[in-house]
């Protein structure tokens, strides 16, 4: 609970006058406000959040989507709830979200993703699905966001372990927009919001993979490519999970608690 009073210490006071006096309002009605202003708004304040919580950023080839012309969407495997936040923090390029139905109902987390447009899908609902990727299309073809896709379709609770299966209709979605995928593998995330957690820093690892353009995916079949996307995330998740060890190794924590921290498949 320590990193939590040290967050209200912190930042307490702006995250509550942000959220009162502007995601709420963005949240409610985001057609009132332009899409940067909402973007903007909110990612100053996860970068606090974050600086408060002592997140630090470990990314590898980040300039394959910030350098990338146009729109992409961005595929990802999923460790935690704080996963969008932890890419709006890094992203001055504006990003929204595919998320599951009930994370919009998150108090905080989910104000951000409708402040920012995020797409529901609800997994039991076909109709909804089918209107969803047609949202999804329209957004990733002609809105001003790029579109962040868990692939695997809900957390991997087990950190330790490979990625999920990556969904093909996923993968699907971005071939229908036809526009460039870049995959992402991301590590650490699920330690910064667990209340069972509390060291002074919280190393996050991410790898931006080059763009996977129409043209490279055009005669490929979704299962395939999601497929091929999966281990391409798996083998750069394994090299930063020991990269993630070896930075919990030098921090100063008893070895009781390092091996507590470390992947239960480097120990």
């Amino acid at each position: 609970m320590f990193k939590y009073l040290r967050l209200i210490l912190i930042v307490g006071f702006r995250i509550l006058y942000d959220f009162l006096f502007y995601i709420n309002r963005y949240a409610r009605h985001p057609e009132r406000y332009p899409f940067m202003v909402r973007y903007n708004r909110i990612r100053n304040l996860i970068i606090k959040v974050n600086a408060a919580f002592g997140v630090d950023y470990n990314i590898k080839d980040f300039e394959n989507f910030t350098n990338l012309d146009g729109k992409c969407v961005l595929i990802s495997n999923h460790l935690s709830d704080c996963d969008p936040l932890i890419f709006i923090a890094m992203s001055e390029k504006p990003l929204t979200f595919v998320s599951k139905q009930e994370a919009f109902k998150y108090p905080f987390v989910g104000k951000c993703i409708k402040a920012l447009e995020g797409i529901p899908l609800d997994r039991e609902n076909l109709r909804s699905q089918i209107e969803a990727v047609e949202q999804i299309v329209k957004v990733a073809k002609d809105g001003v966001p790029n579109v962040v896709i868990f692939a695997e379709g809900t957390r991997n609770k087990q950190p330790g372990t490979p990625c999920l299966e990556f969904k093909g209709g996923s993968i699907k979605i971005a071939m229908k927009a036809e526009v460039p995928i870049v995959p992402i593998s991301l590590y650490g995330t699920f330690r910064v919001f667990s209340s069972k957690i509390n060291i002074k820093k919280y190393p996050v690892f991410f790898d931006f993979f080059k763009p996977i353009t129409s043209d490279d995916y055009k005669d490929i079949k979704s299962p395939q490519l999601a497929s091929s996307i999966k281990e391409m995330v798996d083998k750069a998740l394994q090299k930063n999970k020991k990269l993630d060890k070896e930075y919990i190794e030098k921090m100063p924590l008893s070895d009781k608690k390092k091996r507590e921290l470390v992947a239960p498949d480097l120990l």
